[in-house]
């Protein structure tokens, strides 16, 4: 279930990086193409945050936003890739565990 709910994320952000990196219009002649290294990068970074309960003896694993924000996942498209994750701090039931959380940026560019 999981791995379908990655499908559609991947596929929007490899859109949007598509739309950023071309607002610009195409050269007219061959000589005036960028340089292979000016290429605009794009990163989808990936922001998996795991929250567990001691009273219920269970985790769950969130990568997506939420709502009100106890359980976000910073998980974005930037033009840079994130180092840090980004989680919420969980509820009075569920609390981040740092160490089973972290931060993947991938290149879409």
């Amino acid at each position: 279930m999981i791995r379908r709910a990655w499908r559609p994320a991947v596929a929007a952000a490899m859109g949007v990086c598509a739309f950023v990196g071309t607002t610009a219009p195409a050269p007219a002649a061959p000589e005036q193409q960028p340089q292979a290294g000016a290429a605009a990068s794009c990163y989808l970074n990936l922001h998996q945050c795991v929250y567990y309960s001691a009273s219920a003896t269970n985790h769950f694993t969130t990568v997506v936003a939420s709502s009100d924000g106890r359980f976000a996942a910073g998980t974005n498209v930037s033009g840079s890739a994130d180092s840090q994750v980004s989680c919420g701090a969980g509820d009075g039931n569920y609390q981040l565990v740092p160490v089973l959380s972290g931060v993947k940026a991938l290149s879409v560019a």
